[in-house]
């Protein structure tokens, strides 16, 4: 193979450039998808749910803006008069069909015998002290306004636009909102400078996925690149390095994003950093092979020797290493979530083709470009620690064994201590505008989770069934009374004010009518005075079958999540004969974290087992094989350990780490474990082969372990928290990977071997070199 690319490299370079074109030019086919439903399949059974509740009654893509005047008092004639402003203006926003604020908030009175119902701080009221004092008491006697459109101490009010996209929802749909409502804000900020504003819900976070995902690819990418890039300078002193492995690197991610591109992914927030794994990832390969070639060169000056002898020496671990580790990203495909599954998918692609650009664009360019010779700053201080290390293993490898093993022992055995939770609000970090904002509406005014329940009567018309609301007004009081929930929304409450309005206001009559004929009246009277845009739809099917009813919670993680949807659904169980559904983004994030960690089990056991075959077939050597299981399953069990006693919560993001460290960590243990193989099968005995294989693979290994570890460290500076506590857990992995390789596995190497070795005698001369 070395032959045939010295003979045909002018060839195989045109060839391979013009691949590369092609695929690269699937680059444009690309797109962006930030909205929150891409996390989940189409038979996600809760994305199924909440899309039924979305179709059954008006969309709840929400804008909540939240403002907040200097003085604390919302009934005031100058704050008023902005809400009044800002509710105007909403009607104007991009895909809004209906807005909600405590202006416009639909009042009712009785007026003798006849129902009134208008805005409760009309546009054209002249706002007298008198009349303010007297709208504030109004807004704070209604349930549907406290606790979501205004604070108890009426110091901070909320507005909600209501947003309903096209159902061929297109990427740049949030932004289109968001910036119409920033410069709406801004419009309004310029007239009321004591006023503050906040801006969070459903639309925000989908522009917030956006937003750190552009930040992110920003920095991030082109922070980690400059960095690996200093590394390989420093490593090998020469720029002839530096620009082959950079050839070799770029054109791994752009083959990858182009072949993405072709086959229909669609980048997201946790799919964007492909590119950062596949160029942290693939500067491996280069690193074996010029650390090879470096090696040659010192002691022959000719340079297609040197390409030869890399080449021999690294074709099938590279080989090897590129498929094992694509088998663990492609182990991310039991995933339940669909970005994840696309970021393996793309990265193992990155993976291959850096593999085969390794094997045959590496050698030509370094052919054609100037010879690597030079010698790194911190080559010489590293061979001496490599050399220590490798006479104290050699020497004292039963002692290492049992020390290493209890450590080992000892951190696996923290896992019990992960749990597996989330909080998808803080996916965001407080830098993030969305983050800030909403953890400030919260303190404020009111949660920002909520649950919808479809309270299905089973006829049309049944909502005028008084048993049925019976029930309905049961289960919105088991509601108000959970810790978790800050406000219930349901037409019970204003079904039972309207009978007050009919009974002259009598707070005795605050309560359901006990007719039909009753209820359907005052409904119908109702929805006959509502303006256009604030009708009921929002909370009544269109066949009259069926209620929403809203229960906002506060910011709570998963499991607390998942408790309180048991103990709402045991208490419909106990009253049968009404169907409900539940749905919403909270109960979707929620139910995806679990159910991500048990079928990345499956993922991560299956590529365990594909990894282990491939090295067995590869080394021929079932104690070698064995050997090898725990220096790579071991890094990310033990970095579990270490998460449980540091952090202790397992979510969305950390649940994919096992099966992607997994393909990672293997590729330094199948380096060191195919260098020594090839020692002994010289006959060098295991002394002399751990040793020679610690002292000349390991700069390699310490060098891409530490690229590595630094590339997925950027990647935990993320400001969001499932690219950054993926970085994070995967570079801990990599750095224990680094010990267990080093230290570790070479000492168990030589309990094993050695008394099968221990008579052989093998002149220095018939020693293999090697690096």
């Amino acid at each position: 193979m070395d032959s045939a690319i010295k003979k045909y490299r002018y060839m195989l370079l045109a060839v391979l450039a013009l691949i590369a074109i092609g695929l690269t030019a699937g680059i444009p086919n690309l797109s962006f998808n930030t909205d929150y439903h891409a996390f989940y399949d189409d038979g996600n059974p809760e994305l199924r749910a909440f899309d039924t509740i979305q179709d059954r009654f008006v969309k709840s893509d929400t804008v909540m803006i939240m403002v907040s005047p200097e003085d604390g008092q919302v009934f005031t004639p100058s704050t008023i008069s902005a809400i009044h402003a800002l509710t105007e203006r909403s009607w104007q926003i991009p895909y809004s069909t209906r807005v909600d604020s405590i202006t416009n908030f639909q009042f009712s009175e009785a007026e003798g015998d006849d129902l009134t119902v208008r805005d409760l701080v009309p546009s054209d009221q002249p706002l007298s002290s008198r009349f303010l004092k007297e709208a504030n008491q109004d807004a704070l006697a209604q349930a549907e306004l406290v606790g979501r459109l205004l604070s108890s101490d009426s110091a901070h009010t909320a507005l909600y636009i209501t947003i309903s996209f096209p159902d061929e929802r297109k990427p740049g749909q949030p932004k289109e909102v968001m910036e119409a409502v920033r410069t709406m804000i801004s419009s309004i900020e310029s007239d009321h400078s004591d006023l503050a504003f906040h801006v969070s819900g459903v639309v925000p976070m989908d522009y917030a996925f956006a937003e750190v995902s552009m930040r992110d690819g920003e920095t991030l990418i082109t922070g980690a690149l400059l960095l690996m890039l200093v590394i390989l300078y420093a490593l090998f002193r020469s720029v002839a390095a530096v620009l082959a492995t950079t050839s070799i690197i770029l054109g791994a991610v752009l083959m990858a994003l182009g072949t993405a591109g072709w086959i229909g992914i669609q980048l997201t927030p946790p799919s964007a950093s492909a590119p950062l794994m596949i160029l942290t990832i693939a500067i491996a390969d280069c690193i074996h092979f010029i650390s090879s070639y470096q090696y040659k060169l010192q002691t022959t000056r000719i340079k297609w020797k040197a390409i030869r002898y890399a080449y021999s020496n690294n074709w099938m671990p590279i080989l090897l290493t590129s498929v094992t580790s694509a088998i663990g990203f492609l182990g991310m495909n039991f995933s339940d979530s669909p970005p994840f599954r696309d970021l393996g998918n793309i990265t193992a692609l990155g993976i291959v083709f850096a593999g085969v650009l390794s094997l045959t664009v590496l050698p030509a360019l370094l052919w054609f470009l100037p010879p690597v010779t030079g010698q790194g700053i911190t080559l010489r201080s590293a061979d001496r620690l490599l050399n220590r290390l490798a006479a104290t293993v050699t020497a004292k490898p039963l002692v290492i064994a049992a020390v290493g093993l209890c450590v080992v022992v000892t951190l696996i055995a923290q896992l019990p201590k992960n749990r597996i939770d989330d909080t998808f609000l803080h996916y965001f970090d407080n830098s993030i505008q969305f983050r800030a904002d909403s953890d400030e509406i919260e303190r404020r005014l009111t949660g920002l989770y909520f649950i919808d329940y479809a309270i299905d009567s089973g006829s049309e018309n049944g909502v005028y069934d008084p048993g049925y609301l019976k029930k309905v007004e049961d289960f919105v009081d088991w509601l108000n009374v959970q810790p978790e929930v800050t406000h219930v929304s349901s037409l019970v409450s204003t079904v039972k004010r309207l009978n007050k309005n009919l009974h002259g206001d009598d707070p005795l009559h605050a309560r359901l009518p006990d007719t039909e004929q009753e209820i359907a009246q005052y409904i119908f009277l109702y929805e006959m005075s509502l303006p256009y845009g604030l009708d009921l739809k929002n909370q009544m099917s269109l066949d009259k079958s069926s209620l929403r009813v809203s229960a906002t919670l506060s910011t709570i993680p998963t499991q607390q999540v998942l408790a309180f949807e048991k103990r709402a659904k045991t208490w419909w169980e106990q009253h049968d004969g009404i169907s409900v559904l539940a749905g919403s983004p909270t109960l979707m994030f929620a139910h995806i974290s679990l159910r991500n960690i048990q079928s990345m089990l499956t993922g991560t056991a299956l590529a365990l087992i594909g990894i282990s075959m491939l090295m067995l077939l590869m080394m021929r050597s079932l104690k070698y094989g064995m050997i090898s299981l725990l220096p790579n399953l071991a890094p990310a069990l033990m970095a579990f350990g270490l998460w449980g006693l540091a952090v202790g919560e397992v979510g969305l993001a950390v649940s994919v780490v096992a099966a992607m460290s997994l393909g990672i960590v293997v590729d330094d243990t199948i380096h060191f474990l195919y260098r020594c193989l090839r020692h002994q099968r010289a006959g060098t005995d295991i002394n002399q082969a751990v040793s020679l294989s610690i002292r000349h693979v390991g700069r390699a290994i310490v060098s891409t372990s530490l690229i590595l570890a630094g590339g997925f460290g950027i990647l935990a500076l993320s400001h969001f928290k499932v690219n950054s506590e993926m970085g994070l857990l995967t570079a801990v992995c990599i750095l224990i990977a680094l010990v267990l390789d080093l230290v570790l596995l070479p000492a168990l190497l030589v309990l094993t071997f050695r008394k099968k070795h221990d008579a052989s005698t093998v002149p220095a001369a018939a020693q293999p070199q090697s690096a």
